[in-house]
C-alpha cells in the first residue's frame, strides 16, 4: 500500500505538493523534490526529516495545463563542477518556449542552488501546453538524455528528422569530449551543447523516402516516433532505458528505449495501426516500429494516462525485486511489470489512492519506493500486514448493516435515503440512493461546491435493471455499492446481488463484468455489465470533486416527501433533521438544480448543461483531471465554457478539430465520442450502451443554439405552486446584453426584475389558484423565448382523490396510487399504467394490454377488467415482466 512518506512533513512545510521529479542529491542520503511551480526542496531523510529551498525558479517558470518545472539531472561530476540541469517551460512576451538551462551551486550558500548562475543549453518555441515530456537523466555513459513529445497537435514531427526536438527521446554532450559534434543550426536554441559522434542520425541523409541536407537533420535524436513520454529512467543495474508512453484513445505502453529505433506515434498507438493518419505520411510505407514492453488499453482500464516510473532492485519488498514500477493517473493505481522470458510480461497492481501518480523516485536512506501525488503528500510503497492493514470489509452485503431488510431494501436506522434530480449515465440501470453520518455529526452545503461529510461517512448506491427495458415491474438487483470516506480519503466497495435476489458478495478489487439478456423495442439484445475496480471508482469520486459526486445543492434541490407524506424541499427536510448544516445557503434566492435529461420542460441547453455537470464534470473542470479546454462546471455560463466552436488541443482526426460546431453535428467532436462506443467514447468508464438520451439532447441543442452569447434560459414551461409562490426562471446573457421580462395575467404579479443584463434570474409570484381549473399564461423574455408559466388546480384532484398532495412540475402524489402527472386533468399519467382518467370518487384506468379498468383508491391495486368482465389484482414488484392475479381462475397471469 502507499503511505505517507513523510508523516512528520506537512503541505506548510512545503507550500505545495506536484512534484514532477524526484532525485537524490549527490553523495548524500538528502532527496530533491521538484515542483511543478519552479520551487525545488531539498530535503533531510534519516533522523526528523527536514525542508529547506533548494532553489526558486518560480520568477521564470510558466506553470500552467501541462506546463511547468519538469525535472532536474545532477551533473556526473557534480563534486568537482557543482552543476545540475533543469527542463522548464518559459514564457518570453508572448511566446513559449521549452528549455534546458544549467545552474551551478550558490558559493555563498553552498547547499542550495544559485538562480543567477543561469545558461540556457537549449531552447525551442512550445506553443500547445500540451505532451512535454520533461524527463531529463544521464545516461550511465554521462551523456544526458532528455524526452519531449509531439508537441500537443496531429503533425508530422514526431516521423522527420528536421522539424525540432519534438516526439523522442535525445542525447546531447554537455561536456565538448574529443569526438563530439557541433549542433546542426536550430532557429531557436543557442546550441551550447554538442553531439556525441555514435547517435543513430549521425551522417543520415534519408529517412523513409525523405531526403535530408546534412546540416539539416536533427542529430540529437536517440529514437522517435513518440506522443508524450512522461517518466523515464535508466535501470540501475543493466543500463536499459524505460519510459511510460502517453496514448490517445487506444493504449499506453511501457517501452524500452533503444537507439535509432522508431516507436510508431501516430502510425501506431500500442499495436494499433492508425490508418486515420497515414495521409500526413505519404511517404513512409512498412514502418519498422518498435514494440511496446507492455500495452494497457484505455477502455480495459478507463485511464487517462501513464506515469513511468523505475525498475525496483531493492530488498525491502521481495515480492517486486527487479519489476518495473509504475503508475496510471486516472484509476490512481501503481503496478509492478515483470518481464517474462515466454509471452506476455506479468503486470500486478500493487497499490491504489485516492490521487493520481505523476512521478516515482526512491528513499536513498533505504531505498524504499517513493510516488509522487498531484495534490497530496509523497508517498512511499510498503508492504502491510494483517495486523497493520485496515479491517477486510464484509464479505456480504448482508453483513454490513445498512440494510434492516436486505431484499426490500429497508434501510438500518441511521442510514438516510436521498433523491437527485438526474442520475450519471449507467447504461439504462436504475438507482437508489442512502448515505450514513457518524453518531452526532452533519454535512455541511455549499452553494456550489461539493458538500462536506465527515470522516465515517459512508453512501451507498443500489443498482437495478430491467429485463424488459422501459418495464419496471421487471427490474432485479444487480449490484451494490459503497463509497465510505475513511482516515485516508475515499474509497468504494461493489456487491453483486445472486440469481436469487436474497443477498449480495463483495466484488473482487478489479471488478467484473457479465453479460444479460434484455429485451428492448427492437429486440432481444445482449448487454455487457461492467462493475468498476475500486481503483476505477476513484477515477470519477475524487477528493477535488467532493467523491459523493451527486451530494450537493444542484442534485438535492427538489421536492419530497416526508415521513408524514408531506412534500417538502428535500434540503429542508434533511437541515431540519440534522443530517446537514445548510447554514451557507442562502434561502432567500433561488436555488439553481440541474434538470433531469428527459425534463422536457427545461429547454436543451439546461438539460445539456444539467447532462455535462453530472457526467463530465468531475473530469472536464479546472479541479478535474483532464486538460482538454472545455469546462463543465455547473457554475461556468455557456460563454466561458469553451464548447462551442472550442478547439481541440489535442484532435483525434483532420475531421473533428473542434468540441462543438453549431448547426454541424458531424463536425463535432463531442457527438463523435457519444454515439460511437469505439475507443475515444463518453465517458470512459463503466459503460457499454450508448447514452441515447444525452445524445438526442446534444443533438437538438446543436441544431436550436448557433451562438455562445445568446440569451438562453433554464426552461420553457414553468410551475407555480398551486397555494401561491414563486416561479424562477434562470438566464444567462453576456454582461452587455440587456434582457427584459413581461408578463400581463392578473393572477401573476410583474416578474421581477423586468430589465437587467447579464446572468441572473427572473422570479414570478402566482397568487393562489382556488379556481377548479389549471391556469396558464405566457411569459416573454426577450430576447431569449418564450416561457409557459403553470399553475394547478388541486381542488378537483383534492375532491378525487383525498389526501392527495403537489410535488413539482406538475406532479401530484395520490393515496394508494403514488406519484402521478395531473396538468392534463382529469387525465392523470401513472408510470405503471399510463394513463388514468379520473371521475369523483371514480377511477377507469386505461391500460395498453388489458383496456380499460376500473378501480379507486380505496380497493387499488384491484383493479376491474371490463372486457373480460373479471377482477384482477395488480402486482407491480412481483415478477418479469407484470404480474396480474385473476380472482375468477385463481391464478397469476402476465403480459
Amino acid at each position: 500500500m502507499l503511505k505517507d512518506a513523510f508523516p512528520e512533513l506537512s503541505f506548510e512545510d512545503f507550500g505545495e505538493y506536484r512534484f514532477t521529479d524526484i532525485v537524490r542529491y549527490p553523495g548524500t542520503t538528502d532527496l530533491i523534490l521538484v515542483a511543478r511551480s519552479g520551487r525545488l526542496y531539498r530535503v533531510n531523510t534519516e533522523g526528523a526529516p527536514e525542508v529547506t529551498p533548494f532553489i526558486d525558479l518560480s520568477d521564470r517558470v510558466h506553470d500552467d495545463w501541462e506546463l511547468g518545472m519538469y525535472a532536474i539531472a545532477f551533473h556526473p561530476d557534480f563534486a568537482n563542477n557543482h552543476y545540475f540541469y533543469v527542463h522548464y517551460s518559459t514564457v518570453e512576451g508572448e511566446q513559449n518556449y521549452s528549455v534546458i538551462r544549467r545552474y551551478e551551486m550558490d558559493p555563498d550558500s553552498p547547499s542550495a542552488g544559485d538562480p543567477d548562475s543561469e545558461f540556457t543549453i537549449l531552447k525551442q518555441t512550445d506553443d500547445i501546453p500540451m505532451h512535454q515530456g520533461g524527463a531529463l537523466r544521464f545516461g550511465p555513459d554521462d551523456y544526458l538524455y532528455f524526452a519531449v513529445g509531439d508537441g500537443g497537435e496531429w503533425s508530422t514531427s514526431t516521423q522527420t528528422l528536421g522539424e525540432g526536438f519534438f516526439g523522442g527521446i535525445f542525447r546531447i554532450d554537455v561536456d565538448g569530449r574529443p569526438l563530439s559534434l557541433q549542433p546542426n543550426p536550430h532557429p531557436d536554441s543557442p546550441g551550447n551543447y554538442w553531439i556525441p559522434s555514435d547517435n543513430p542520425f549521425v551522417g543520415a541523409t534519408s529517412y523513409y523516402g525523405q531526403t535530408y541536407e546534412p546540416d539539416e537533420v536533427r542529430t540529437e535524436y536517440y529514437a522517435l516516433g513518440l506522443r508524450n513520454p512522461w517518466g523515464m529512467e535508466f535501470d540501475s543495474e543493466t543500463g536499459e532505458l524505460w519510459i511510460g508512453e502517453v496514448g490517445e484513445l487506444a493504449f499506453e505502453e511501457i517501452d524500452k528505449i533503444e537507439p535509432g529505433k522508431n516507436y510508431g506515434w501516430p502510425l501506431y498507438e500500442g499495436f494499433l495501426f492508425m490508418d486515420g493518419w497515414k495521409g500526413l505520411f505519404p511517404w513512409i510505407d512498412n514502418l519498422e516500429m518498435e514494440p511496446p514492453v507492455y500495452v494497457m488499453g484505455r477502455k480495459q482500464y478507463s485511464f487517462l494516462s501513464i506515469t513511468g516510473g523505475y525498475v525496483y532492485h531493492g530488498d525491502a519488498l521481495p515480492g517486486i525485486k527487479d519489476t518495473y514500477l509504475f503508475g496510471v493517473f486516472g484509476p490512481n493505481a501503481v503496478y509492478s511489470l515483470k518481464e517474462m522470458e515466454n509471452g506476455p510480461a506479468e503486470v500486478k497492481e500493487l497499490a491504489t489512492t485516492n490521487d493520481a501518480p505523476i512521478a516515482f523516485g526512491k528513499d536513498p536512506s533505504n531505498g524504499d519506493p517513493l510516488v509522487s501525488l498531484l495534490d497530496s503528500p509523497l508517498k512511499r510503497l510498503v508492504y502491510v500486514t494483517n495486523d497493520e492493514g485496515a479491517e477486510a470489509p464484509p464479505e456480504n452485503l448482508s453483513e454490513t448493516g445498512i440494510f434492516s431488510n436486505l431484499q426490500a431494501l429497508e434501510p438500518a436506522d441511521g442510514v438516510v435515503g436521498y433523491e437527485v434530480n438526474q442520475p450519471f449515465w449507467s447504461d439504462y440501470a436504475q438507482k437508489r440512493r442512502w448515505f450514513s453520518l457518524p453518531d452526532g455529526t452533519q454535512a455541511t452545503a455549499h452553494p456550489e461546491e461539493a458538500w462536506e461529510s465527515p470522516e465515517g461517512t459512508v453512501f451507498i448506491k443500489h443498482f437495478s435493471m430491467e429485463r424488459v427495458r422501459g418495464r419496471p415491474q421487471s427490474r432485479f438487483p444487480v449490484e451494490t455499492r459503497v463509497l465510505v470516506h475513511g482516515s485516508e480519503g475515499y474509497y468504494g466497495l461493489s456487491y453483486r446481488w445472486n440469481e436469487e435476489g436474497t443477498d449480495a458478495t463483495l466484488v473482487p478489487p478489479e471488478g467484473m463484468e457479465e453479460t444479460f439478456q434484455i429485451e428492448t423495442p427492437d429486440g432481444s439484445v445482449q448487454q455487457t455489465y461492467i462493475i468498476p475496480s475500486r481503483s476505477q471508482c476513484l477515477q470519477c469520486h475524487t477528493s477535488n470533486n467532493g467523491a459523493p459526486l451527486s451530494f450537493n445543492t444542484r442534485q438535492l434541490q427538489r421536492t419530497v416527501l416526508n415521513p408524514d407524506g408531506q412534500p417538502v424541499s428535500q434540503i429542508q427536510h434533511l437541515s431540519e433533521s440534522g443530517y446537514v448544516d445548510s447554514s451557507q445557503l442562502n434561502t432567500d434566492s433561488p436555488i439553481a438544480a440541474v434538470a433531469g435529461i428527459d425534463d422536457v420542460d427545461a429547454t436543451p441547453y439546461y438539460r445539456l448543461k444539467s447532462y455535462w455537470a453530472v457526467n463530465c464534470m468531475q473530469c472536464h473542470s479546472p479541479s478535474g483531471t483532464v486538460s482538454d479546454g472545455w469546462n463543465a462546471s455547473w457554475s461556468t455560463p455557456l460563454r466561458d465554457k469553451d464548447v462551442m466552436m472550442g478547439e481541440l488541443l489535442n484532435p483525434h482526426d483532420t475531421q473533428h478539430t473542434h468540441v462543438l460546431v453549431p448547426g454541424e453535428p458531424e463536425a463535432s467532436e463531442m457527438v463523435r465520442r457519444l454515439e460511437t462506443m469505439e475507443a475515444g467514447h463518453m465517458p470512459p468508464l463503466a459503460t457499454s450502451v450508448i447514452n441515447r438520451q444525452g445524445l438526442n439532447v446534444l443533438l437538438e441543442f446543436l441544431a436550436t443554439n448557433k451562438s455562445e452569447n445568446d440569451v438562453l434560459i433554464s426552461h420553457n414551461v414553468l410551475y407555480a405552486p398551486a397555494k401561491g409562490g414563486e416561479a424562477a426562471l434562470q438566464i444567462e446573457a453576456p454582461d452587455d446584453i440587456v434582457w427584459s421580462a413581461t408578463n400581463d395575467a392578473e393572477w401573476v404579479a410583474s416578474p421581477q426584475p423586468g430589465t437587467s443584463s447579464g446572468d441572473g434570474w427572473v422570479r414570478m409570484n402566482a397568487s393562489t389558484n382556488t379556481s377548479p381549473t389549471n391556469r396558464k399564461t405566457t411569459v416573454e423574455i426577450s430576447p431569449g423565448g418564450m416561457v409557459e408559466l403553470r399553475q394547478l388546480s388541486m381542488t378537483p384532484i383534492e375532491n378525487t382523490f383525498p389526501g392527495a398532495v403537489e410535488l413539482d412540475h406538475g406532479w401530484v402524489e395520490l393515496p394508494a396510487l403514488g406519484s402521478a402527472y395531473a396538468w392534463d386533468w382529469p387525465w392523470i399519467y401513472l408510470p405503471n399504467h399510463e394513463w388514468l382518467y379520473a371521475e369523483e370518487n371514480t377511477s377507469y384506468l386505461w391500460d395498453e394490454h388489458y383496456g380499460w379498468l376500473w378501480t379507486n383508491q380505496e380497493i387499488y391495486p384491484n383493479v376491474y377488467q371490463f372486457s373480460e368482465q373479471r377482477w384482477l389484482s395488480y402486482a407491480p414488484e412481483t415478477g418479469y415482466p407484470r404480474w396480474f392475479y385473476d380472482y375468477e381462475t385463481q391464478s397469476w397471469i402476465k403480459d
